[in-house]
């Protein structure tokens, strides 16, 4: 307080300070004048003349707005008998409804034209072929037996911008662009978007103008991400980019910024591992998904199949249709929009086999990851999604032995993997049983049970770490340490956290190599027959060490028996 009295009045001011405190001394008496009873300034003390000054700019802004808004009113006025639909597009934008009503029904209708086309060459593959099969099981195996073609899928980037194409259609309000590889990545269409550029080039580039929809960044990755910060906080618009994945890293910092101030920016990211193929490691991005992952309030979606690409959109569009508040988050601020970072493949994306869970793509890409292909033909009632939006419900009776994760192209390799382990598992018992031919008891025991193998898609951390506990245990089985769960994926290097999911992981140990994709990824051991090997490898390893009840000492034959048995899947 006597600090306070020495600097803040003007008679102490005069008092003990030097010629310029006297100046001070004069600016605080006239100050002082405003306060007859007070002798000193109070704590927090706005000058006159500045407080004067800010409340005329704020009257300024007050007659700026109203005559923005006086201007708005008379646009709508004049426009809406000749531009209905200009003028209900700038209405519902500037009222927050960014989406047209309809937004999605091009994309629903893209949807099951690819899913007629997938699914009518896609066979069924069965956990146990041996057990008695109903009629409709046997027709469904012939069925498969006469059309083992798989259909064929499309990269992973032209499912991606064929939605994004349907999405700029439908909605004005979506303007974006890429750095110099939009003809590799997909994301521009000028006769839907035209070009973002000055009047003045139209004799050049047809269709530019300030009216255009894509902007032509030019090799300037940084610069395209925060040109997109802005645009988003500046309302009214969506903005979107498409890049190689690699390429995002020389914008990170920009990226970074979007996930701290929640602004719902859609990146793409093409080419998002090894299957890049020729341009080698500089390309091929091993290291960006785990760094993106750690990135608070950013949404990474590696989708596997087009069912899943459809959702990913729907969730990045939700963020302008739905309100949302999510709890789940450390940040103390309520997240409710944030970016969305969509990753996917240079080559085909699709899967080998239908999923048998009765839980579509675009249904369990809500819930961050859901089971896709169970250790059992029949769905349990508890996987069948209930009526409205279509989250599916967590509810397994069959435990699996193993459970293998993947995401991106990856779901299609532990799938294909799945599938040699089961015919595996069928030959070991098959020579185990004959090995023990004429001992006493063979013949009336139970044959060994055949692996049982649950495929986990898990194309969003964020959103499953979102799901409560119990959803998270019954999709993972984690509650139960004998299941052994194996995440596959190639688009990321060891130690990012991929333990938290599984006890083992396949993943990059270094960087990438130049090479036909299917030469690299044979290479560096990503095809199904060495995936299988490891998790075989795993699961036997792990089958000698697990303490079960009834466990003795080893006393020769019999109790190595007891263990080879538990090695071959029994639970």
């Amino acid at each position: 307080e006597a600090i306070r009295v020495k600097w803040f009045s003007a008679e102490a001011l005069r008092k003990n300070g030097d010629a310029v405190d006297q100046q001070v001394a004069d600016l605080v008496a006239a100050e002082l004048e405003a306060h007859p009873d007070a002798k000193v300034l109070p704590k927090f003390h706005v000058p006159s003349n500045v407080l004067q000054k800010f409340r005329d700019v704020g009257a300024r802004g007050d007659r700026m707005a109203d005559q923005w808004e006086e201007m708005l009113q008379q646009y709508y006025r004049q426009f809406r008998a000749t531009e209905p639909d200009l003028v209900a597009d700038l209405e519902g934008r500037m009222t927050g409804r960014y989406l047209t009503e309809k937004w999605d029904s091009k994309i629903n209708d893209y949807l099951c034209r690819e899913q007629k086309a997938i699914y009518s060459n896609l066979r069924t593959l069965w956990n146990n072929e041996t057990a008695e099969d109903s009629d409709d099981l046997q027709d469904a195996k012939r069925r498969k037996i006469e059309t083992p073609t798989l259909p064929a899928y499309k990269a992973g980037r032209v499912y991606v911008a064929e939605v994004l194409k349907n999405m700029v259609a439908m909605n004005p309000a979506i303007i974006g662009g890429s750095a110099d590889v939009a003809s590799s990545c997909g994301g521009h269409w000028p006769e839907i978007q035209g070009h973002f550029l000055p009047p003045a080039f139209a004799e050049k580039v047809p269709g530019a103008s300030y009216s255009g929809r894509y902007i032509h960044f030019g090799v300037r990755e940084h610069a395209c991400l925060a040109i997109l910060n802005g645009i988003s906080s500046s309302s009214c618009l969506i903005p979107y980019c498409t890049l190689f994945t690699v390429f995002y890293q020389y914008g990170l910092p920009a990226i970074r910024m979007a996930s701290i101030s929640k602004f719902p920016v859609l990146y793409i990211g093409t080419h998002d591992s090894i299957d890049l193929g020729e341009d080698g490691p500089t390309h091929q991005p091993v290291e960006l998904l785990p760094q993106l992952r750690a990135m608070p309030n950013l949404l990474v979606i590696r989708p596997g199949c087009v069912e899943e690409i459809v959702g990913a959109f729907q969730v990045f569009a939700a963020q302008y249709t739905d309100k949302q508040s999510i709890s789940l988050y450390v940040d103390p601020k309520t997240v409710v929009r944030r970016p969305v970072f969509v990753m996917t493949s240079r080559g085909e994306l699709g899967l080998p086999y239908k999923g048998n869970t009765g839980i579509k793509g675009t249904e369990g890409l809500w819930r961050g990851a859901y089971v896709l292909h169970d250790c059992v033909d029949e769905v349990p009632t508890g996987l069948v999604p209930p009526s409205g939006k279509g989250v599916p419900r967590a509810h397994h009776v069959t435990l699996p032995d193993i459970v293998l994760i993947g995401s991106g192209q990856d779901l299609a390799l532990v799938m294909k993997t799945k599938e040699i382990l089961l015919q595996w598992s069928k030959t070991f018992n098959e020579r185990l049983r004959a090995s023990f031919d004429g001992f006493p008891h063979v013949a009336t025991s139970a044959a060994p049970a055949v692996l049982k193998v649950r495929i986990v898609s898990m194309p969003c951390w964020e959103l499953f770490d979102e799901q409560d506990q119990e959803y998270q245990d019954n999709v993972l089985c984690s509650k139960y340490q004998k299941i052994l769960r194996i995440y596959v994926e190639k688009a990321a290097t060891k130690n990012t956290g991929h333990d938290k999911y599984a006890h083992m992981s396949v993943l990059m140990p270094s960087y990438g190599l130049s090479g036909k994709a299917a030469d690299v990824e044979r290479k560096l051991e990503f095809t199904p027959e060495f995936i299988a090997a490891k998790v075989w490898s795993s699961w036997m390893d792990r089958g000698r060490i697990l303490p079960q009840a009834g466990d003795e000492a080893d006393r020769g034959f019999s109790s190595w028996v007891s263990h080879l048995g538990r090695r071959a899947g029994s639970h």
